[in-house]
């Protein structure tokens, strides 16, 4: 998509500019042969984490990890899921062990109640935990990965509008492209972090993402 002077970068009518080539982060990742996939590979791929109950004095997190034994042999897998709090102190650990077969996958299930440290998420407080997971080859780690997770719990009841970890919360938002002047799409990450930072300075605490999916880096920059 290179300038010119008298051709839009779009090509067709839109109600926005399209642009095209890599405009986000990129990385090459090298993994050991027994490791995590990845989330976008398949359906039970990569980490997955749920909070199937959330309550006022604790919630359940449950951590659906998926891990490839690419190796020709059988292999003797351990998983522990560190969760950790937004001070960095562990407050649960969760270990499970498995033999994978030769060129195979297994998913890990793993669930734990968090009852002390425990925090419910919300625009004006955004709590969020950390999810280590650390893959073993009889007791060597090989793979790790992280992810961040909050407990919270979200419905539309009559009379009272959106209700937020049982309270009513009045939303207020606006629609956001990810497009800037002059750079187009290839927005640096910084900038998506101060952009919801103005969002939130200006009274916000929703958004609408039109028409896609947006960069990571101004999700993750939502949820904190």
């Amino acid at each position: 998509n290179r300038y010119n002077q008298s051709i839009a970068p779009d090509p067709h009518r839109t109600d926005y500019v399209k642009f095209g080539g890599l405009y986000r982060d990129v990385y090459l990742v090298t993994k050991n042969k027994l490791h995590v996939t990845f989330n976008w590979e398949y359906f039970d791929a990569g980490v997955h984490i749920t909070t199937p109950t959330v309550n006022t004095n604790n919630g359940t997190v449950s951590v659906k990890t998926t891990v490839a034994n690419d190796n020709s042999v059988v292999k003797n897998c351990k998983i522990e899921t560190l969760i950790i709090d937004a001070d960095g102190y562990v407050i649960k650990k969760l270990i499970s062990n498995t033999s994978i077969q030769p060129n195979s996958k297994h998913t890990f299930r793993q669930s734990t109640v968090i009852e002390d440290n425990y925090n419910q998420w919300s625009p004006d407080s955004p709590y969020l935990y950390r999810a280590h997971s650390i893959i073993y080859e009889n007791d060597k780690p090989v793979d790790f990965v992280e992810n961040t997770f909050g407990f919270r719990t979200f419905q539309l009841v009559k009379g009272k509008g959106f209700v937020l970890n049982g309270k009513p919360l009045f939303l207020i938002g606006a629609n956001r492209h990810q497009s800037y002047p002059i750079i187009g799409d290839a927005v640096p990450n910084s900038f998506h972090y101060n952009e919801a930072l103005q969002y939130k300075k200006a009274g916000m605490n929703i958004l609408r993402l039109s028409h896609y999916t947006q960069d990571d880096a101004f999700i993750k920059a939502c949820d904190e």
